[in-house]
């Protein structure tokens, strides 16, 4: 069974190698216990899995695609967050706009606009332990509503 060094490595760029050569010159001058690799060799090793058989080799070919795909789900999340973001930015424009739109063009009868805002608050908070209870009490029945149901009635 052969065995092969793996490791992990970024390829330097052509223009960076003969820099640390001549830095790899001045270290050998000393007198220290460093091995070093030819300039064609040059790489930045990020992590050395060490001497594994060639059966091995597809464990760790299926560990990098996996990284890979955790990384596509990474991208996927990070749009989505985005996503939430801008919608809970014009979520929330959309209050100071209704009170802009009532201040302007609807006659409140001597209440502010922005007072009407607080009628939404109210209702959860009023609400939400009635509703709370009646799906308590269909849960104790057997009658369980679903998530997605219970985000639809709201």
């Amino acid at each position: 069974m052969s065995q092969v060094r793996a490791f992990l490595a970024i390829d330097l760029d052509d223009d960076l190698k003969p820099k640390i050569h001549k830095v790899i010159k001045q270290f050998k001058q000393t007198d220290a216990n460093i091995k070093y690799v030819e300039l064609n060799n040059l790489h930045l090793t990020l992590k050395f899995f060490g001497d594994i058989d060639t059966e091995g080799l597809s464990v760790l070919e299926e560990k990098i695609a996996n990284a890979k795909e955790i990384k596509q789900r990474l991208y996927a999340l990070f749009a989505v967050l985005i996503v939430a973001v801008f919608f809970w930015f014009s979520f929330h424009q959309n209050g100071q706009s209704l009170s802009v739109f009532a201040r302007d063009f609807v006659s409140t009868k001597g209440v502010a606009p922005e007072v009407w805002q607080c009628i939404n608050p109210l209702f959860v908070i009023l609400l939400t332990p009635i509703i709370m209870w009646m799906f308590a009490t269909l849960s104790r029945k057997g009658k369980e509503v679903s998530t997605p149901r219970k985000i639809a009635i709201g």
